[in-house]
């Protein structure tokens, strides 16, 4: 399961950075259907058990009402020998995003402090599907190098090449992007609302800070370019975490949730 809905929304809610911004319903939950909010919102209350992937996602679902006992966290896994990593190349500092380019996701924030800092010898490159007229991605057209939808391969160059992948997160159940990327060796700077965030120690295999601060994202941003070495040095310790998380721990982790949740559902004699 993602994130609660209600958890969600309240994030979305709280975010005042440019809120100008006019998505369209499908790329924002604050305008949704409310038929539909309310249903997801029942959805996990009705289940035996509540499998997530980070506690962040499970603390969203305990905060609605599920019970503690019903929440099973099983982080995802990378296939680590497709995402390898390569030996980058010098020169201009990669900052790499993945993901669709919604409010949710914080590219707002991402953008905002690239254009803030205006660094020299910097890129900024975004990986994902674009609706057309995208109003975050129009506001910063001249910001950074847009690459669409990739196969894999051309996504697996994009982590290897970059220096940094940025996660900034509003609200992420995990954010799957990571281990692909620390399996690739490139560090990650993720927000604490990324489930996945839960998995970096903060300046050893990327940095972790506030989900909606400018200021934090810039800070971390400026450090990790000023400090090219240090994210060199990060690469190893970022493919050692990812090696921690093979597809098939998640299996294993799957199959004893329901093999608990079946052994918790037999009534007593």
């Amino acid at each position: 399961m993602q994130p609660h809905p209600a958890s969600v929304r309240n994030a979305l809610r709280s975010d005042e950075l440019m809120p100008d911004l006019q998505e369209p319903a499908v790329m924002n939950e604050l305008r949704w259907p409310q038929p539909l909010f309310d249903t997801l919102c029942r959805e996990p209350l009705l289940a035996d058990r509540c499998i997530v992937t980070s506690n962040y996602s499970g603390q969203t679902l305990i905060d609605n009402g599920v019970k503690a006992e019903r929440v099973s966290v099983i982080p995802y896994g990378v296939d680590l020998e497709f995402f390898t990593p390569t030996n980058p190349e010098s020169g201009t500092f990669k900052v790499l995003f993945v993901g669709q380019p919604v409010r949710q996701k914080g590219l707002h924030y991402l953008l905002e402090a690239w254009h803030r800092l205006n660094v020299s010898q910097a890129e900024l490159r975004i990986v994902g599907t674009a609706h057309r007229n995208n109003p975050i991605l129009s506001r910063y057209a001249s910001e950074f190098t847009f690459r669409g939808n990739l196969d894999w391969n051309d996504l697996r160059e994009e982590y290897r090449r970059a220096d940094l992948l940025c996660l900034p997160s509003l609200s992420e159940g995990f954010g799957l992007v990571t281990l692909e990327s620390l399996a690739c060796g490139t560090p990650v700077l993720a927000s604490r609302a990324a489930g996945s965030s839960e998995l970096l120690q903060h300046g050893e295999d990327g940095f972790v800070v506030d989900a909606a601060s400018l200021p934090s994202l810039m800070a971390a941003l400026e450090s990790a370019y000023s400090d090219r070495r240090r994210l060199r040095d990060m690469r190893v310790a970022a493919r050692c975490k990812a090696e921690r998380f093979p597809w098939s721990r998640f299996r294993e982790g799957i199959r004893g949730a329901v093999q608990s949740s079946e052994v918790a559902s037999v009534p007593s004699k």
